[in-house]
This record gives structure tokens, sequence and C-alpha cells, in this order.
């Protein structure tokens, strides 16, 4: 592990600090439901040291760092009010027991339970530029407040060095599809599958479809992942930008295949993309190793055929199912 050198702003290296490593664990991780252990220096009194003048040695042990007993998720008529209250000062640094708790369980298509405490007082930071309003939202015992989606994406063959080894296999990439379905239903947040989800969007989302990609130097991308321009936002208005021949073979080749879990024009579709830097006269806007539509999409024909049989059949089964609840 690096750890990025200090700036006047910022201090990286209290990252390898003991404390803030336990800091860190107690306020994200508490709850993971195995122990999470470190290696932690602690201070006792030396054996037979004089008791007006005593000696402290210091020693390391291992220490669980976390609790692994969300309280929340016990039974409430199990739980006393001296715990609730404990688990309370504990957690939220106040001296003050909580004037109210209010305990609740939902089932439904989407289960949880939830703890709310009332405080008996304001908070002592109120005014402080360290507080932080809001609730704190757990999944799997890990703390993701201020999260309301999780967006995910498979590995993708960008660059000179990229390794197309590591695409996922079509058995991956399906069992992807259906474990993000699963989480839709099940989870508190709400996920998206950037692969598998154009049916939602109508195809692919780039190109101005739905947003475009502007690198460091200016260059006006169709996507973050396909680095290929003919148009600079220097030089150029964003409309004149979204008109010019790379965009408008976007434009005019959305979607790129009927098949909406085939929606990239890089991944599933790579001859799609050849033609379109080739028409457009577009180059390579990758700032540290410029490289070739060929290149890149010589990557994906392999991924792209294999894939496909596997996406007919699932992007039929959707279709059947869409037209059984209509």
């Amino acid at each position: 592990m690096h750890i990025r050198p200090d700036t006047d702003d910022e201090k990286f290296s209290e990252f390898l600090e003991g404390w803030r490593v336990q800091e860190l664990v107690r306020k994200y991780s508490d709850y993971i439901r195995f122990p999470i252990r470190m290696e932690v220096s602690k201070t006792r009194k030396k054996e037979g040291s004089p008791e007006g003048n005593p000696e402290y040695e210091t020693y390391s042990e291992v220490e669980t760092l976390n609790s692994m007993i969300p309280i929340w998720q016990r039974q409430k008529s199990k739980v006393k009010k001296e715990e609730y209250d404990k688990f309370y000062r504990d957690k939220f640094s106040d001296y003050a027991e909580p004037q109210r708790v209010i305990a609740v369980s939902a089932e439904g298509s989407v289960t949880y339970k939830a703890l709310l405490f009332i405080p008996s007082q304001q908070p002592f930071n109120y005014y402080s530029k360290d507080f932080e309003a809001g609730l704190q939202l757990y999944s799997n015992g890990v703390l993701i407040m201020g999260a309301y989606f999780i967006w995910y994406f498979h590995y993708m063959p960008v660059g000179n060095d990229a390794v197309p080894e590591l695409l996922p296999t079509p058995e991956q990439r399906k069992g992807t599809y259906e474990r993000i379905r699963h989480f839709r239903a099940s989870k508190p947040l709400f996920a998206m599958d950037f692969q598998n989800d154009a049916e939602y969007v109508g195809g692919c989302i780039a190109g101005g479809h739905r947003y475009l990609h502007i690198n460091a130097n200016g260059d006006v991308d169709p996507c973050v992942f396909i680095h290929y321009s003919d148009s600079n936002i220097r030089e150029k208005s964003l409309l004149d930008a979204l008109r010019s021949p790379m965009m408008m073979a976007y434009h005019r080749g959305q979607p790129f295949n009927k098949n909406m879990l085939r929606p990239c024009p890089m991944l599933e579709n790579p001859q799609r993309l050849r033609e379109m830097v080739a028409n457009a006269g577009a180059h390579s806007t990758d700032l540290q190793s410029p490289e070739s539509a060929e290149h890149l999409c010589a990557k994906c024909d392999r991924y792209a055929e294999n894939w496909a049989p596997v996406a007919e059949k699932l992007w039929e089964e959707t279709l059947a199912a869409k037209a059984n609840k209509a």
C-alpha cells in the first residue's frame, strides 16, 4: 500500500496511524459479522513497580476492533433500555440519555430494521463544521450513509496495456446480471448495471445520447471509455461538438444493436466503433499512450462473439416476461 505525500491541506500519513485505522473501522465497519483484528500498542504498569513512583511499559496485543453486533437487528423485546442508552451514548458521544428510542422492523418488497434516537438536548457540536446531520444507513453491516445508488461496471480493456483476459466470461456477466437484479429487490440502495441496463435508456448512453466525456485537454469524447474525438471544447461550442461527424455517427447508429444486452459499440459491437472512427477521421485522445481503434476493438472481438448467444437468450426471456405482464 502506498500513501500520498502530505500536503498543506491534507495529512495523508495519518491513515498509517493505529488510532486512525481503528476510528475508520469502528465508524464504517463496526457491524460487519466477522472480526476485524489489528495489533495495537497499549501501556501498562510494570510488574513490581513502586506505587509512589510507578513505571510504565508499552506492549502490543491483537485486538478485535469491531463489535459485530448491530443492536437494531435484535428483537425489541429482548433489548433493555439500558442497552439502548449505552449504545446511544457511545455512538453519538452524548453524556445524556436519549429522550426517546423508536425501533422499527418492516417487511415487504424491501425488508429493513431501523433504530431512531431523539436527543434530549442539542448536540454539543451542532454549530461546528464537524457536525454530521441525518441518518446512518447500513447495508450488510457496512455504513453507506449518503449513498443513494450503486453503479456497477465490469472491466473495460481500454489502453495499450489493457489485458483482455480480465474481461468477464459470459457466465460471469450473466451471474452479475442476475445478482444485481436480486439486489434491487432486497437492498435499500438502488443498483444500476452499466453493461446490462440499456433497456431503460434506449441503448448506449454515450455520444451525447445521455452524456459525453471531455478530458483534461478539452477533447470531446463520446464516452469515458472510448477515447476518440474530432472536436475540442476550446475550439468549438458544445452544440457544434455534438454536431461533429463522430457524435452524429453515434446519433445515427443508436441503438447499436436491437438486443439491449449488447448496447456498446466497443464491447459488443466492435466493428461499429471501427467504422465510426474511420469515417469521422477521429483520433485517439489518450494523453499518455494513444491507442488505435483497431487495437482496442481487436481486444473485444472474442468477448462480443462469446457474449452474443448468451445475451440473445437472456433478451428473449426478458421480452417474453414483459409480454406476459402486458
